[in-house]
């Protein structure tokens, strides 16, 4: 039987890996969306480069999270701090890339609320 936390966290994953993949198709339905994610000497191409880790590692890596954390799985664990490892490097890498040119500040409110939800929900639900 799963725990109310392990399923309110499996809700998290789940509804993280929904709103990273709406995030990722307003930015290409939007081009000009992409301007506040993206430091101003950076070309866009750097941006879009992230699309394939964080399909992968973020959406795919929380579906998996939030799967295993539904069905009481024992390996769940193991991925929702594979997604919080995800999280934290994007949170970083935009961290300094913020620091570096003073601005896209929103990147890193993003991915620091992303990673905060995602270490919350590992700790709850990964037990």
């Amino acid at each position: 039987m799963t725990t109310r936390p392990a399923r309110l966290a499996s809700i998290w994953f789940v509804l993280q890996a929904v709103l990273v993949t709406l995030w990722w198709v307003w930015l290409f339905v939007q081009p000009a969306a992409r301007a506040h994610f993206l430091p101003t000497p950076f070309p866009a191409d750097v941006l879009l480069a992230f699309a394939m880790p964080d399909l992968l590692l973020l959406v795919l890596g929380s579906l998996a999270a939030g799967h295993g954390l539904w069905r009481g799985r024992a390996w769940s664990s193991a991925v929702c701090w594979f997604v919080v490892g995800a999280c934290c490097y994007a949170t970083l890498w935009c961290t300094a890339a913020s620091l570096r040119s003073g601005d896209a500040w929103i990147a890193v409110v993003a991915m620091a609320a992303t990673t905060a939800g995602s270490v919350l929900a590992a700790v709850r639900g990964g037990r």
